[in-house]
């Protein structure tokens, strides 16, 4: 009778253990994720800040150009 409620015990101790483990399992992967994530999503604004300054140099040529242009055709 004892004999079965340790049995009992330790697979509920085992059972316990192995939730903790893959719960724990989940969030470092979610983590690990969500950090990659981060990562990308970090390169590629700074992808758009240079692609924003491009832009607003070409802006700068353009109004210059248009200037240029207006002072020929008067």
């Amino acid at each position: 009778m004892i004999g079965g409620s340790v049995w009992i015990v330790e697979m509920l101790v085992v059972l316990t253990l192995l939730f903790i483990i893959v719960v724990r399992l989940k969030e470092w992967i979610e983590d690990q994720i969500a950090s990659a994530a981060g990562q990308k999503s970090g390169a590629a604004g700074g992808e758009l800040q240079m692609l924003r300054q491009s832009m607003d140099r070409i802006e700068a040529k353009v109004d210059r150009i248009e200037k240029v242009l207006d002072g020929i055709s008067e």
